[in-house]
């Protein structure tokens, strides 16, 4: 999982975004099958903050820390919502 860090995204909650994903995998204990990634800039600056699913590279803008449980349990379907 790569999430933008960059000045733009971060302003708009992109380090919440982060520390969501990161307490999500662990909380799950899904870090032997998922690293989340601090990124740059993804392009959509004014739409931030930025997360992209590797795999599928599903990117999803605009994201708020509150959204990211529920994109990884779909991803990662033995996470329970």
């Amino acid at each position: 999982i790569l999430v933008c860090q960059k000045s733009s995204c971060c302003k708009r909650g992109g380090k919440a975004v982060y520390q969501t994903a990161m307490e999500t995998v662990e909380k799950h204990e899904l870090r032997d099958r998922v690293q989340v990634k601090p990124t740059g800039c993804m392009g959509k600056c004014k739409k931030g903050p930025c997360l992209v699913m590797q795999g599928d590279k599903s990117r999803h803008i605009g994201i708020k820390p509150e959204d990211v449980p529920e994109l990884i349990a779909q991803r990662y379907s033995a996470v329970a919502s």
